[in-house]
């Protein structure tokens, strides 16, 4: 009977010892992953710890991203799901808790969930300008949207550096001297691929794209082109990686632009913002926002195209911006179309061109402004190219060359009003005088 019994144990014995064995091979093929309870408020009750990678190594360099099987909370369920841990480097996606969502009613008492809502003190940019022009005869001050693409990525770098304003950022870019032979005066302003791609230059900043495998990382013409000025690529399978992602670089202290197509926010924006509701239409529209912070039920934006500035983290449903965010390539947006998931965040910082070398730059990418000048006439958006100018006139001004600055501002004034081919044409001198400004205080610096 003892011998019996015994050879029992061993067989019991030798039976776990397989399946453990099987266990950690399963383990070891998913990537490496592991299961380790984080803290025991993040997991809902009648769950399962929550997984997390222990290591990336060589996984990741034949995946985007590492996939456990396990059971996470996610939109408020509890389903057999992913837990996605993006790559980067061997040990790098350890000890991150990712965002899990409240669990529904019934599920485990609300105030015990875990609920690790992020948000940044972004400084706000405001990339428009109070403007006249002519309507039917008459002239009336009017606000308009501007550059809303720089103003986001002004928000950026304001972050990183408060020293930082708009205008620096206009003047980093180019946009405020160059005309280019084309209706895209604004975003790529004539010199490369793009005003934000030129700015991250002459700042000394790096930054990273992001979009859905797949996806539309620029746009016609060749201009929009963000991809080919980023310092890296991220290319997401799904939402979840995606939003993953998002969230990680704001736990990170990394403000994000993201674009989106407004009509699936409207409604979430516009009972916040009084500008919103009365000026943006509730259709199809591109936008370049960015987003700084994020719950369990919303996510947070400072919107660069609003005048007041006191307006920050405005508030959008988690699902209504994911909507937006997957659908900023969306065929009835005519003009920009980028995504789905797109974004744009700061990485690294080098070293800054100083004031002298941006006004040498900037005097010498305006060479051709006169002869350009006329055919700006012809540019829908003209009021993107007067924010511009105003902007560079601040600029100018705030380092003590007020000769310049008023001289820009004078054009800034004159494109305000929409002027025609005609008076363009009369006008065409003054971004000569302008340019012989520049070169004045370039014969004064030492």
């Amino acid at each position: 009977m003892n011998d019996l019994m015994a050879r029992r144990r061993l067989i019991l014995v030798f039976v776990l010892a397989l399946s453990l064995a099987l266990f950690f091979s399963a383990s070891l093929m998913l990537g490496g992953c592991a299961s380790r309870d984080i803290n025991s408020e993040g997991s809902p009750e009648g769950t399962e710890t929550q997984p997390e990678t222990s290591s990336c190594g060589e996984y990741c360099e034949q995946q985007p991203h590492v996939m456990c099987v396990g059971r996470w909370a996610i939109s408020g369920e509890y389903p057999d799901c992913r837990c996605n841990f993006i790559c980067e480097g061997e040990d790098e996606a350890m000890n991150i808790t990712p965002f899990a969502e409240e669990p529904k009613a019934g599920t485990k008492n609300k105030s015990e969930a875990r609920s690790p809502a992020y948000l940044l003190d972004v400084p706000r940019a405001y990339s428009g300008a109070s403007m006249t022009i002519n309507k039917s005869g008459r002239i009336e001050p009017e606000e308009r949207p501007g550059l809303s693409y720089l103003g986001a990525y002004a928000m950026l770098a304001m972050y990183d550096d408060p020293s930082l304003d708009f205008s620096d950022i206009v003047a980093y870019s180019g946009v405020g001297t160059k005309l280019a032979n084309n209706g895209y005066t604004g975003l790529n302003n004539g010199i490369k691929e793009n005003s934000i791609m030129t700015a991250s230059e002459n700042l000394g900043y790096d930054y990273t794209l992001g979009l859905l495998s797949g996806g539309a990382e620029s746009t016609m013409p060749h201009e929009y082109n963000f991809g080919a000025g980023s310092k890296e690529k991220k290319y997401f399978n799904d939402q979840i990686v995606a939003y993953f992602y998002l969230k990680r670089m704001l736990d990170s202290k990394k403000p994000v632009i993201v674009h989106i197509d407004t009509y699936y926010v409207w409604d979430d924006f516009a009972a916040f913002s009084t500008f919103w509701k009365d000026s943006w239409d509730e259709g199809h529209a591109s936008h370049f926002i960015v987003m700084t912070g994020y719950d369990e039920e919303y996510v947070y934006f400072n919107d660069p195209t609003d005048p007041d500035l006191s307006k920050k983290n405005m508030p959008a449903k988690v699902e209504n911006f994911l909507k937006a965010w997957q659908n900023g390539d969306h065929p009835s947006i005519n003009s920009t179309r980028v995504g789905p998931y797109w974004m744009v965040h700061i990485t690294n910082n080098g070293k800054r061109k100083s004031v002298r070398e941006v006004i040498e730059w900037n005097k010498k990418i305006s060479m051709d402004a006169y002869s350009a000048a006329s055919k700006a006439a012809k540019y829908e958006n003209i009021g993107e190219l007067a924010v511009g100018k105003r902007e560079f006139a601040k600029f100018l001004s705030k380092n003590g060359y007020k000769d310049a600055a008023a001289a820009y501002d004078d054009i800034a004034d004159f494109y305000f009003t929409e002027p025609g081919l005609i008076d363009f044409k009369s006008k065409a001198y003054m971004e000569k005088e302008a340019r012989d400004r520049l070169a004045d205080i370039l014969g004064n610096i030492q």
